[in-house]
């Protein structure tokens, strides 16, 4: 996969929006964030990735880039608390099938 590339104030949004009959299990996630250090844009820019297929900590595995997750936007960190939600929990059990 070649270099890895940092991405900055992300949050995590489900990848199958366009589709409400997909089922639960074939639910995927996406991650937006500020890109630092990816061929194709410049350093800041925001991007949202292709559907996560694995996380390893904090780095995650899109089909053709490997992310680094830095830190979490703070809106998004303070929806979750407010939710109780796990970010990292999140992300794991969608990149991993579960």
């Amino acid at each position: 996969m070649g270099k890895v590339v940092g991405i900055e104030n992300w949050s995590i949004i489900e990848g199958n929006k366009l589709n409400p009959y997909q089922a639960p299990e074939l639910q995927t996630i996406k991650i937006h964030g500020e890109v630092y250090g990816h061929p194709d844009f410049e350093d800041g820019k925001e991007v949202t990735t292709s559907t996560v297929i694995k996380r390893e900590g904090r780095f995650i595995n899109t089909r053709n880039t490997r992310y680094h997750l830095g830190y979490p936007s703070m809106d998004y960190t303070a929806y979750c608390v407010k939710h109780n939600l796990n970010i990292w929990k999140i992300i794991e059990e969608d990149a991993n099938g579960h």
